[in-house]
């Protein structure tokens, strides 16, 4: 009778994981096995959730995917790092396409080893993934070298914004020091930004500051631009085409935007869709604070 039981809880647990798991979408799939990648060390770097963020913004593969769902995601398969045994087996049985298979270990390989050589770690899960998905080694080390040569930007995060930064320099001494082509766009984009949004907000408004270096506490803040309409205030954070947010910006912005007075607010203002990390953080402030102006 205990045996039987058993084979009974057996059953059920198998049948109500085949209908979590059946319900589990393609893209999900996908992004699985650039986790497994990416988390070859237990670890989501920056650049790495950057790569995250690149992908769903491009890549068809992955669209539809929510962030916070993803990092969520993340949380659960680094527990399981460097095994992740459920999650192999759900790609392995769910992912059937032979196309979509050789897809997944390229789409990782892209995203994982854009700036840098995949670890041996890294190829080894890929590789045993690939082994697993029925796709021959020698066909397996072709995609890795492929994505290798192919390679995917990283987002731009400017010196001038990063609160690290001590300097107290002006935004022109930053267009001054620039040294390569996407940190000056960035830096110009910003005076075009700002002047996009006193007509767009408060037209007659004033411009009462230009890179303002803020303090709240023990952290520093850089404001693109401050402007003023008597009581209303609008501090502005400009973000060109492929720039994104510090992390250690994030933190402090949600600071600054949990102490502005009612008649003030951040304004976001950007050249293009803003990356997937960026959309989740500013979802996540207070809506009646936070205003998003897109410029074409």
């Amino acid at each position: 009778m205990a045996g039987v039981l058993y084979v009974l809880e057996d059953f059920v647990a198998g049948f109500f994981s085949s209908l979590f798991t059946a319900r589990r979408t393609e893209a999900e799939l996908l992004a699985d096995v650039v986790l497994m990648t990416a988390l070859a060390d237990g670890h989501l770097s920056e650049t790495e959730r950057d790569g995250l963020a690149q992908a769903m913004r491009e890549s068809d593969e992955l669209a539809g995917l929510s962030w916070e769902k993803l990092l969520a995601r993340a949380e659960v398969l680094a527990v399981d790092a460097p095994l992740f045994f459920d999650a192999r087996r759900d790609v392995q049985k769910h992912l059937l396409d032979p196309f979509k298979r050789r897809q997944s270990i390229s789409l990782a390989a892209k995203i994982v080893g854009a700036d840098r050589p995949l670890a041996e770690e890294e190829q080894a899960i890929l590789l045993s993934l690939a082994e697993s998905l029925a796709i021959p080694e020698r066909e397996a080390r072709a995609l890795l070298d492929e994505a290798a040569e192919a390679g995917q930007g990283r987002f731009l995060r400017i010196p001038f914004n990063n609160p690290r930064d001590g300097a107290d320099s002006t935004i022109f001494d930053a267009i001054a020091a620039a040294t390569d082509a996407p940190t000056l766009a960035a830096l110009l984009f910003k005076p075009r930004a700002i002047r996009s949004a006193i007509t767009l907000l408060a037209e007659g408004g004033t411009l009462a500051a230009v890179g303002e270096r803020m303090t709240l506490g023990v952290h520093h803040l850089r404001i693109d631009g401050t402007i003023t309409q008597g009581e209303r205030k609008w501090l502005l954070r400009c973000i060109a085409r492929d720039e994104a947010l510090h992390a250690d910006e994030r933190t402090v912005l949600k600071m600054l935007v949990e102490q502005l007075q009612p008649e003030s607010k951040l304004v976001i203002v950007h050249e293009d869709a803003l990356t997937a990390s960026d959309e989740a953080f500013l979802d996540g402030l207070d809506p009646a604070r936070v205003l998003r102006l897109a410029l074409s």
